[in-house]
């Protein structure tokens, strides 16, 4: 696992890390089920590179994914809703050379999105360790989505765990290492049982060292994403995103692109589904 991310380290000596300028070229909302899915895309990079797409008025954000771009060469560090009205989606660009950044936000639309409940836990990380923490949602209540948001975002941490990884999807996991001190906080995005049928939805393969191997997994009939992310040892993810239904529609699943370096390791996509 050390030895992963330690290649990390070093292509952060050589680049440096510091968050790169960025411009947007593009903005997409599309519909489906009882969701938006808000889609930028920006010009950025290389080095630590975040995006903050936002919500329509009168929604809730319940998840965040996208595409970072460089293969191998680049992570997600942090994915989750943070705040009611927009996301963080980011990482860090190996590459050396400007790329295309994608990031969507999931909003819940309709009345039940002013019952969405948010929690946060920041938990402070030293250099050279390891965290995993797993929070879930309050009696009466189903977790709608999460994730992680780290500070600072750069070349330092990989995450290998970020989704919705226990029992039916109940509770939402973070797991990496870093090797310089930073703060990352969980986040869950948690509404009563009564308002909307929930279901978690996993799909595993193995993942080949310095190769991308991507995940799809897809959500039942009538039903669409309302989050999700990846998870595994010693994984790192390039892409964690909304995928289309067979229709071509919007959220009919989720798509993660995942690496590892040294042996063959087990690799999953998650995806909380909801209508």
């Amino acid at each position: 696992m050390r030895r992963l991310f330690l290649v990390f380290a070093v292509i952060a000596v050589i680049l440096g890390s510091a968050p790169a300028a960025s411009s947007v070229t593009g903005t997409k909302t599309r519909k489906a089920g009882k969701f938006y899915y808000v889609t930028q895309t920006q010009t950025t990079g290389p080095g630590g590179i975040s995006a903050f797409p936002s919500c329509p008025t009168g929604t809730a954000t319940t998840g965040a994914g996208g595409a970072i771009g460089g293969g191998t060469s680049s992570k997600i560090n942090e994915a989750g809703p943070g705040d009611p009205t927009f996301v963080t989606f980011g990482g860090y660009d190996g590459t050396g050379s400007a790329t295309t950044l994608v990031a969507t936000a999931v909003c819940l639309r309709g009345p039940t999105a002013g019952d969405v409940v948010y929690t946060n836990h920041p938990q402070s990380v030293g250099a050279n360790s390891g965290l995993e923490a797993i929070y879930g949602c309050g009696g009466g209540q189903n977790l709608l989505g999460g994730g992680v948001l780290v500070s600072p975002n750069s070349s330092d941490q990989s995450m290998s765990v970020n989704a919705p990884t226990y029992g039916a999807g109940t509770t939402w996991k973070i797991s990496g290492f870093t090797t310089a001190a930073s703060t990352w906080t969980l986040y869950t995005a948690c509404i009563p049982t009564a308002d909307l049928h929930v279901k978690r939805v996993t799909k595993s393969a193995v993942v080949y060292p310095n190769k991308i191997t991507k995940i799809h997994v897809s959500c039942p009939a009538h039903y669409r994403a309302s989050a999700g992310g990846w998870g595994g040892d010693f994984v790192l993810a390039d892409v964690s995103q909304p995928a289309n239904a067979a229709d071509g529609s919007a959220g009919g699943g989720w798509t993660v692109a995942l690496s590892t370096q040294g042996d063959p390791q087990a690799g999953t996509a998650y995806v909380i589904c909801a209508r």
